[in-house]
């Protein structure tokens, strides 16, 4: 079934006691995210397993990838709290009776293994869903009745949220101290989560949501101010966790700019076409999950860059997959034009993203001709903007 919003904030208020009944009744918590882990997913695995530890649950991560050196901060938070990482289920398979699954928009694109794949079909096991993705073609995970699925800046957002709430009702959880629950590293990883889905508030897609946003990212940061030791040179601001979520290595420095060898301009898109011969094998020294987090970087820099949109197109290696994947984001100063609407009008079923920013792929086998696909697609896009529904408009 396609993800959607709440109806209600009944019907919000229900699944979100609907959660916290499960996580009562849990003892031994797995959280799985989606392939190629992003700032928010890192940061969303990192914040609900700290919370599960604050209600003294055992909780467990996995992480079946190699994670960006940026984020190495949020891993040691998980070792400082004795949250375990691991590469798979093997070990701890028969203990687990709750799963909780973080900011994956649809089954086909969860991070699992074979032990964890069967924990989420068996009946035994509660499935928990955080997500801020609402796209045509995404799916639930966990049942409707745990998913706490709406339209948030992140999912970090989303936690955030169910954090406030559990403090609120705090008579729920006897013995526990709730107010503990709003630590610097809780505050940390859910405002990393923040910042970095948003670029710090650059991607917002509505007014209701830049209201929850800056609601949200205020009161984080002033606790993480808080609670930062003023000559610590730990990170203690919003502004500071942007600049590290956003550094760049030297690897990521030479591949951006090998990305960016290839850039192009249309009339109100920056792009940039790799074909076959260009991402097989991969530039040298470059490993797979540092080409696609770079294309995520790159595809940023080209929205800003044309002002209105930004688009990436690469082949997988063969080793890899038979696809050819498309990223098309939207610069922060021009709204109005929801970027799903591409989707549709190009008949594109193995996709998604939100208002923003969206990823799709095509197998290689049905376009033969790369650039000539992408000249229609940009034709499509071109058609779009010169509807008169859906004339887009620059930020004031």
């Amino acid at each position: 079934m396609r993800k959607s919003d709440f109806q209600s904030i009944a019907a919000k208020n229900r699944t979100v006691l609907n959660i916290m009944g499960a996580l009562i009744q849990s003892r031994n918590v797995l959280v799985l995210g989606h392939k190629n882990s992003d700032e928010d997913c890192i940061a969303s695995m990192v914040a609900i397993s700290l919370l599960v530890k604050k209600l003294n649950r055992n909780v467990s991560i996995l992480l079946t990838e190699q994670i960006h050196e940026r984020f190495l901060y949020l891993l040691n938070i998980c070792r400082y709290n004795a949250i375990n990482i691991i590469p798979d289920c093997s070990g701890i398979i028969n203990e687990i009776d709750t799963i909780c699954v973080v900011d994956t928009p649809k089954p086909t694109m969860l991070q699992s293994c074979q032990g964890a794949e069967k924990l989420l079909h068996s009946s035994a096991v509660k499935v928990i869903e955080f997500d801020h993705h609402l796209a045509a073609d995404s799916a639930y995970i966990a049942p409707q009745e745990t998913a706490l699925v709406a339209t948030a800046s992140s999912t970090c957002e989303l936690i955030g949220y169910l954090a406030l709430k559990i403090r609120c009702l705090r008579d729920l959880f006897e013995g526990i101290d709730v107010d503990d629950i709003f630590s610097r590293n809780f505050v940390l990883a859910v405002l990393t989560g923040i910042v970095g889905d948003s670029k710090m508030g650059k991607f917002i897609k509505n007014h209701r949501e830049r209201w929850f946003y800056e609601l949200f990212s205020s009161w984080f940061s002033r606790l993480l101010s808080e609670k930062t030791h003023r000559t610590s040179s730990n990170l203690s601001s919003m502004e500071e966790i942007f600049k590290e979520i956003t550094r760049l290595s030297k690897l990521e420095e030479r591949c951006f700019k090998f990305f960016m060898q290839h850039k192009q301009n249309a009339k109100c898109i920056s792009y940039i076409i790799l074909d076959r011969s260009q991402t097989s094998p991969l530039p040298k020294d470059t490993d797979m999950d540092l080409f696609v987090s770079t294309a995520r970087s790159v595809t940023d820099a080209l929205a800003e860059m044309s002002g209105c949109l930004g688009m990436v197109a690469y082949y997988d290696p063969p080793e890899v997959s038979d696809l050819i994947q498309f990223r098309i984001r939207r610069s922060h100063s021009f709204e109005g034009f929801d970027l799903r609407e591409i989707l549709t009008a190009a008949d594109i079923d193995n996709g998604g993203g939100h208002e923003g920013a969206i990823g799709f792929r095509i197998p290689a086998s049905r376009i033969p001709d790369i650039q000539e696909f992408c000249r229609k697609l940009l034709e499509i896009i071109d058609d779009l903007l010169a509807s008169p529904s859906r004339t887009p408009r620059e930020k004031s």
